[in-house]
């Protein structure tokens, strides 16, 4: 897996990802289980989409424009990662808006692009 060589900012941009992956994750286990109508859907969906969806952003745009400059990187998965605010607003805009996990959509798409070359690449 290329995460032993990668760089620090490649590091820390897959960290955060995958913590605001899981915060989201969370958002919608509260959301759509036992919790329903209850102080714990309300606050763990707020909590953990918006904070998840930041750490999410954040942490893809750092990965990207790491992986923009590494060389041999898929360019196809790091301008994916890397314009995923303006790709959100595109699917809200197309009538995507309305699935409950629209948000991380973009991120998935870009995450596809990215996965064959990241579990591929050697160590």
């Amino acid at each position: 897996m290329r995460y032993a060589r990668a760089s620090r900012a490649e590091r820390w941009g897959l960290r955060l990802s995958l913590t605001g992956l899981l915060l989201n994750l969370a958002a919608i286990v509260t959301d759509y289980t036992v919790f329903e109508g209850t102080l714990v859907e309300d606050g763990g969906f707020l909590v953990g989409t918006l904070l998840g969806l930041l750490l999410l952003t954040v942490g893809s745009i750092l990965a990207g424009i790491a992986w923009l400059r590494s060389p041999g990187a898929p360019r196809l998965g790091a301008w994916l990662v890397l314009l995923a605010i303006p790709g959100m607003v595109l699917l809200g805009i197309l009538g995507f808006g309305n699935l409950p996990s629209m948000p991380v959509a973009w991120f998935c798409l870009a995450w596809l692009a990215l996965g064959g070359y990241l579990v591929r690449s050697p160590a």
